[in-house]
């Protein structure tokens, strides 16, 4: 797959973000978010010719992703990794890892502001249309915002032919009632149906619901 951005430019390696998240939303192969940066930092090196080939093999072949459905139909992208010239996980085994959720936005950097806040974690990538935070000391999972310039929030509760929640995001506190005070301080608004006891349902600045929790709620 090769990509050319209009008038001949090499891609800015934002616009190959938008390619990678468009190729999700289509089903089509996505190149590892590494191996593009790869790409687009060896060519701003070589200052080739305007073409920038993208890794990343046809649907099939043993080292590609490919976007799949969950069990509700929501997207999830899986990977292959290679070590050392060999697939991993082919000698037996699960290899697989909950790498990073990812918040649709029309403002990234903004909601990522949010939430580095509300979790006291650090960015490791930002761009306008993507960033990605993690814990401090740790790589892996993360939790990363991309553009959705159309995004529209699910209704809480749930009610037929209303835009579905598919997924949200729980954070366990030991102070509920201090932890829900300083969220909303952060911006996050407090929903006024609370199934549970133990457990606040509010929004994040941009709509999405997440819950904060008590051990053993």
């Amino acid at each position: 797959m090769r990509m050319k951005e209009a008038g001949g430019q090499v891609p800015s390696l934002a616009s190959l973000h938008r390619v990678v998240r468009r190729d999700l939303q289509t089903g089509k192969v996505l190149p590892d978010r590494a191996v593009v940066r790869q790409e687009w930092e060896q060519q701003q090196t070589r200052q080739a010719p305007a073409d920038l080939a993208l890794a990343g093999p046809r649907q099939g072949d043993a080292a590609g992703g490919a976007r799949r459905s969950g069990p509700a139909g929501s997207g999830l992208c899986v990977c292959r990794q290679m070590h050392g010239g060999e697939l991993l996980g082919q000698g037996g085994g699960v290899t697989v890892m909950l790498g990073a959720f990812v918040l649709g936005t029309p403002d990234p950097p903004a909601l990522a502001d949010f939430y580095r806040a509300l979790l006291g974690w650090e960015e490791v990538e930002r761009e306008p249309e993507w960033v990605r935070l993690r814990a401090p000391k740790q790589e892996r999972p993360s939790l990363s915002f991309q553009m959705e310039a159309d995004h529209t929030p699910p209704v809480w509760p749930q009610r037929p032919g209303a835009q579905q929640m598919q997924a949200h995001v729980d954070l366990q506190v030991d102070d509920l009632d201090a932890e829900t005070e300083r969220a909303c301080a952060l911006g996050a608004t407090l929903e006024e149906h609370q199934p549970q006891k133990g457990v606040r349902v509010l929004r994040d600045p941009h709509g999405h619901p997440f819950c904060l929790f008590l051990p053993g709620a």
